[in-house]
């Protein structure tokens, strides 16, 4: 395994811990590697983590500039796939900062990623959920909230 993909394994375990300032630390040198040999999509992932972490420190302003970064990298490199992960990610941390109507966009923008490449449901994880029920419950939005039609509709 390569070290920065290690570096960003360990940042994650860390950030699991809790332990946010070393979690950082691991994430800014798996960072440094994955640009130093220019692999923009692995950087990118590196980054949505770091957007994680400062979910978990509830900067949800400072956790969206990350999504948002990686989902401009994922667009510009054409990686649909991770750019759907990322846009419901950001969609939600939209929805947490009060941003409904970009948060339905995203989630919006993520479901027809994911109908037109028949993405399967385990690549996404409750955040995705979480953003559905909770665009679902706002009355702030008239319409209905669909779920990719290739998905078992139990798991909405």
């Amino acid at each position: 395994m390569p070290e920065g993909i290690f570096l960003c394994n360990l940042g994650n375990s860390l950030r699991n811990r809790k332990l946010f300032e070393k979690a950082e630390e691991s994430y800014c040198d798996a960072l440094d590697i994955m640009e130093e040999i220019g692999d923009r999509r692995t950087a990118a992932w590196i980054t949505t983590n770091r957007g994680l972490l400062r979910l978990a420190e509830e900067r949800y302003e400072d956790s969206l500039k990350l999504y948002t970064e990686a989902v401009g990298v994922f667009t510009e490199l054409g990686d649909t796939e991770n750019q759907a992960i990322s846009l419901a990610g950001r969609g939600y941390l939209e929805y947490l900062c009060g941003r409904t109507e970009p948060a339905y966009e995203d989630y919006m923008k993520a479901i027809e990623i994911i109908t037109k490449l028949k993405l399967p449901h385990m690549e996404f994880n409750n955040t995705f959920i979480k953003l559905k029920s909770r665009l679902s419950e706002d009355s702030s939005i008239s319409d209905t909230i669909p779920w990719p039609e290739h998905w078992e509709q139990t798991n909405g």
